[in-house]
């Protein structure tokens, strides 16, 4: 059995050495269902979707039906509405409404969620366990840069508001 898709495999393990599933499932604690997917599994899944150049939920169709990599990983990528469904639990509409007028102020950064905050304490985790891969190797990690961007992503939906840039996102 082969995959064109079969190299997500090796940052499955990367992932997994890591603890990223096992710190999502610790830290989030979204689920609380005993079927469906795992926040472990939701976060690893949107990981490898960004690793394979997707850049939304539905280009998780660009995963599905693989059953090499289904295999792999021991469970199928959740469907376009799961994942949008499991995002939407970082998002907190009574902060968004805290945004003043775009007249008043072009640029705004919204104050953190909780899903947000305990996103945080898993990239928190993570930068530990790699710092604890280092120590093990006999070499001190001294400094860790986490580089994050706002991309802006142009968009058509109703829903899409301004962004500073004057268009659509």
């Amino acid at each position: 059995m082969s995959s064109s898709r079969a190299g997500l495999l090796a940052a499955s393990r990367t992932l997994r050495s890591l603890r990223v599933p096992v710190l999502a499932d610790l830290n989030l604690q979204f689920k609380a269902r005993r079927s469906g997917f795992t926040d472990g599994q939701s976060v690893e899944s949107l990981l490898l979707l960004q690793i394979a150049g997707g850049d939304c939920p539905e280009d998780l169709v660009l995963l599905e039906d693989d059953a090499c990599l289904e295999r792999g990983l021991g469970y199928a990528v959740p469907k376009a509405r799961t994942a949008r469904d499991f995002l939407e639990r970082f998002h907190d509409e009574s902060l968004a409404a805290l945004r003043p007028a775009r007249e008043a102020q072009k640029s705004f950064i919204l104050p953190r969620s909780p899903g947000v905050v305990r996103l945080q304490e898993v990239q928190v985790g993570l930068v530990g366990n790699v710092a604890q891969r280092y120590m093990q190797a006999g070499e001190t990690l001294k400094l860790a840069t986490v580089d994050q961007d706002a991309t802006i992503l142009e968009s058509h939906k109703r829903s899409a508001r301004a962004h500073y840039e004057g268009g659509r996102g």
